[in-house]
């Protein structure tokens, strides 16, 4: 018999951000990095033969829990990736759920007959996933195995393996097991996250709020220019966007240069009503996901000392201080030590 543990990748920038990601490659955040530190002890018991990944950071970085203190080489493979989520990936959760309601809920509630234009279907990413995960069951008999991998990837597999489970969400750092001996593979438990406290966990901290009309999650997406917004002023910049719930302008970002390889974020503004929820993080996300791929080294914000709560959003995506008054966010996605 082979004992398999799949594990869902600790916190990352778009699980924070509110932002999807399929195959699209980001770092994890600083409470990921504190997720991993209790996967790491949750596992100093078990003992683990081999550990395998997903090629993609998230994963990679997550799986160091395990293969470092194990001395394990860590085997990085394309076959446990994310779905390929095809022209939604890197979207704002907030632009799905405005214009692809319906296929939102399928893709939540009906995956096997979920598809968009340029990305995977049911059944070619859970066929590459099962190939990957027989090949190590056969490579591995009688021992134990560490794979990290993805949620959406994990529960189509769990839908395909066992048709009458009815998969709980995975938290990030959930572990489930699973025995595999003779061609069947058999569920010990699923999206087990017991090792991480209430204040440690994602999942739990995702929730819809309200406050006038506002919402916490899932909520808002941005639209080049700038629309106006109540109350807020329009600041010009090399890039400007507003932030929409529904078709409702709720707030404004504009970015700039500071040279080749450093971003800046000149604003960052919600109404009113919707300040106090941490919906920030999101258009903070938006400047991420903006100057990344333009090869920007650096992102920098100038916060006022009047805005705590700012501070404290940069610091969950690991932006740190200087002595100028600025908060720098390192750009670059690779595997952070951990």
């Amino acid at each position: 018999m082979t004992t398999i543990y799949l594990i869902r990748h600790a916190e990352a920038e778009g699980n924070l951000c509110r932002r999807i990601h399929g195959q699209y490659d980001t770092n994890v955040t600083p409470k990921g990095m504190v997720q991993i530190a209790e996967l790491r002890k949750r596992f100093e018991t078990i003992s683990v033969d081999a550990c395998y990944a997903s090629d993609l950071t998230r994963t990679k970085t997550t799986a160091q829990a395990i293969c470092l203190p194990k001395g394990l080489e860590l085997h990085a493979d394309p076959a446990f990736r994310e779905v390929n989520l095809g022209v939604w990936e890197g979207l704002p959760f907030g632009y799905l759920n405005t214009f692809e309601q319906e296929s939102m809920h399928r893709f939540n509630q009906d995956p096997q007959n979920w598809h968009v234009e340029q990305g995977e279907d049911f059944e070619q990413y859970t066929g590459r996933f099962l190939a990957g995960l027989e090949r190590i069951a056969r490579n591995h008999p009688e021992q134990t195995v560490a794979v990290v991998s993805h949620a959406a990837v994990m529960r189509g597999v769990f839908l395909r393996l066992f048709p009458d489970l009815v998969p709980t969400h995975s938290d990030n750092t959930a572990v489930t097991k699973l025995a595999w001996e003779q061609g069947t593979f058999q569920m010990i438990y699923c999206n087990d996250s017991s090792h991480l406290e209430a204040g440690k966990s994602t999942l739990r901290r995702q929730k819809w709020q309200q406050q006038d009309g506002a919402q916490g999650d899932d909520t808002l997406w941005f639209q080049p220019g700038l629309q106006p917004a109540e109350t807020l002023a329009a600041v010009e910049g090399a890039w400007t966007f507003t932030a929409l719930e529904g078709q409702r302008p709720v707030g404004h970002l504009t970015l700039s240069e500071d040279s080749t390889d450093t971003g800046r974020i000149d604003d960052l503004s919600l109404v009113p009503s919707y300040r106090g929820f941490g919906l920030g993080i999101q258009l903070l996300g938006q400047a991420i996901f903006t100057m990344r791929p333009l090869g920007k080294r650096w992102l920098r914000i100038r916060i006022p000392k009047e805005n705590p709560a700012l501070e404290k959003l940069c610091a969950q995506l690991a932006f740190v201080p200087e002595e100028s008054g600025d908060w720098v966010l390192d750009l670059p996605v690779r595997v952070r030590p951990i």
